[in-house]
């Protein structure tokens, strides 16, 4: 058997699942995997994911969990890594960090970079109703989500689907682009500057994003419900603070003369609401708890 190509650590926010199928993919590519970096995430951005990958051994690699991102460069020196490769660390690598490995840093995005830069890309692309969910790898700089672009694609986003039946298929049509953009790194390839002026962001949402106004389109309501799936849409109904979880367009349902935010009726399927144009039946919903604005 063949020497492994590149030594990598990988810094990672997925949970067991995602964390191994990256690390595996990457054994089976001929690289090994020096080490797993995770991390509790920030005081805006905290995440469990580091839990689930101790509780859920064996990794294919050693694991550390830090915070500290000024300790990293000595942390990791010791390994020589060529490239570190990134998904989804909630923390920005500090400039030696960046230039540890001798063949620079690369993160994994999920989004058509330059657009949906930023922390929450998925629940905006879903917020704005995106035919596609886009994958991008790229070299990484001192800001978040600017470096050259390696590699990108995308899989469909179906009209009902929600972040949970889409995100799995991103590692289905990430390993032919993973491989093409660690053949571009080996081979010395700067990748494909951004380009600025299509550049957009994608902030984590705020309270009024999960918010909704019946007096919007029943598609754009239908989409911030699909964005917000797990934690579910902030919404008044029938009076009531609700959470939606999920619904779908009644676009067969005559509704003049019924106001936004009305319940034209309540079936065993749902309540189905007035919106600003059309109608929405709401599939899912729970009592909304103090708190969970």
């Amino acid at each position: 058997m063949s020497e492994p190509s590149l030594r990598i650590v990988y810094f990672s926010s997925q949970g067991a699942t995602g964390t191994g199928a990256v690390a595996g993919l990457l054994r089976q590519l001929g690289h090994e995997v020096a080490l797993v970096v995770m991390t509790p995430g920030t005081a805006r951005r905290p995440t469990l994911a580091y839990q689930d990958v101790t509780a859920n051994p064996p990794l294919p690699a050693s694991l550390l969990i830090t915070s500290k991102m000024a300790q990293l460069p000595s942390l990791l020196a010791g390994l020589k890594p060529d490239l570190i490769l990134v998904t989804g660390f909630p923390r920005l690598l500090p400039p030696e960090t960046l230039a540890l490995p001798r063949l620079g840093c690369v993160n994994v995005h999920p989004a058509p970079l330059p657009a949906y830069r930023g922390p929450d890309p998925i629940f905006w692309q879903f917020y704005n109703g995106e035919p596609e969910l886009g994958l991008t790898i790229h070299r990484m700089d001192t800001s978040f989500d600017t470096g050259p672009i390696l590699a990108q694609g995308s899989t469909p986003i179906g009209p009902d689907e929600t972040p949970d039946d889409v995100f799995p298929r991103l590692f289905e049509i990430a390993p032919p682009l993973l491989t093409a953009a660690l053949e571009k790194v080996i081979a010395g390839d700067p990748g494909t500057p951004q380009d600025p002026a299509r550049s957009s962001y994608a902030p984590i949402p705020s309270v009024d994003d999960r918010r909704v106004a019946w007096g919007r389109t029943a598609r754009q309501i239908h989409n911030q419900i699909r964005a917000c799936f797990g934690s579910g849409a902030l919404a008044l109904v029938g009076g009531e603070e609700r959470l939606i979880h999920r619904a779908r367009l009644a676009p067969e349902i005559a509704t003049a003369g019924v106001n936004p935010g009305e319940i034209i009726l309540t079936t065993e399927a749902g309540a189905l609401i007035q919106t600003g144009n059309g109608a929405l039946l709401i599939e899912e919903m729970a009592p909304a708890e103090v708190g969970e604005a």
